[in-house]
This record gives C-alpha cells, structure tokens and sequence, in this order.
C-alpha cells in the first residue's frame, strides 16, 4: 500500500453518529448524536474487495481514509454533500498510525 500524506485528504466530509428512535406506526427516526467535521482522501474498492463483501452480506464499496480517532465505530456513518457512507469495518493502518482506514457501503449518491 502507498504511503497516506495530510495533502491526500482532499475531501471534506462529516462523521455522524446518530441513534434510531421510536417513530409514529412502528416506524424509526434518526436523531443526531454528534457530528465531527474532518478531511478524507476516498478510493472505491477493489472488485475483489467488492465481490468477497458481497459474498459475505457486509457491502464493501469505497475505503475512507482519515487521521486517526478515538472511538469511530461501525455505528458511525460519512456524509459527504447528499453521499452517505455506513461505516463497515474500521482498520488501523499499521504502517502508520497517524491515519485509518474506513471500510465503507455507499448507502446513496446525490
């Protein structure tokens, strides 16, 4: 893998944690937790890397690639404009901790 530089992060995009409430007629409604804005440099994934996650029911379609943070789950969702990634996986990079990886599901585009 490449080496990740600060200049790489060229997106500016929104984590988001929201929890699920109850709604009217067993529906849910998403409320807002918290929001931290940051820089991401974003790469679709491989079509090994796509198909496997399909194999598996857990839809891997772009990597994320941000500083690293405390407690990023896959509870957390990236909104970027009107795309919404749900964070699958999160990786350390072990070559270099100062950044992470995000394996993520496009979840809407635009």
């Amino acid at each position: 893998m490449n080496k990740i530089t600060a200049g790489q992060l060229r997106h500016a995009v929104l984590l988001r944690l929201s929890r699920q409430l109850p709604g009217i007629d067993m529906a849910t409604v998403p409320e807002l937790v918290t929001e931290i804005p940051t820089r991401a440099r974003i790469d679709a994934a491989s079509g090994a890397v796509y198909l496997g996650s399909v194999q598996i029911d857990s839809t891997i379609t772009h990597n994320l690639y941000i500083r690293t943070r405390r407690n990023i789950t896959a509870e957390w969702e990236v909104h970027r404009g009107s795309t919404v990634y749900r964070i699958r996986r999160v990786a350390p990079l072990n070559h270099q901790p100062e950044f992470m990886r995000l394996e993520c599901e496009e979840l809407n585009h635009g």
